[in-house]
């Protein structure tokens, strides 16, 4: 196999999650030097946390929008009722409301913590 080729199925195996470990031990398999190996797997692994963080906020600019979106809301209608919105039920509102910290909170870990995650970055 070209070394050309084993380099890419290596960095893809470091984007799907796959341990640094598994693809060292694929990357020697294939004729690749110890140090040319942990080069490129520390290449990819910086890849795929910055790819990770950059997932991270994007979820972190949802969840906010989203907090501060039903918080606007509930500001509107509870504080001054007199402008006559709608009530959409509580209940959507609420999940709306915590689907945004949940966002915002994930955001944030995969943000300080990118190599916690263990999932495909096509799975996050």
């Amino acid at each position: 196999m070209k070394t050309d080729e084993v380099l890419l199925q290596a960095r893809a195996k470091v984007i799907w999650g796959e341990p640094s470990v598994s693809v060292r031990v694929f990357l020697i398999l294939n004729g690749v030097s110890d140090q040319e190996a942990d080069a490129k797997i520390k290449e990819f692994t910086a890849e795929r946390s910055q790819e990770i963080r950059r997932i991270g906020i994007r979820k972190i600019l949802i969840g906010a929008a989203s907090t501060v979106g039903v918080s606007a809301y509930f500001y509107l209608i509870y504080i001054w009722p007199s402008i006559g919105f709608s009530r959409v039920p509580g209940v959507i509102a609420v999940a709306g409301f915590f689907y945004g910290l949940w966002q915002f909170f994930g955001g944030i870990i995969y943000l300080a913590r990118p190599q916690a995650e263990g999932k495909s970055i096509s799975e996050i």
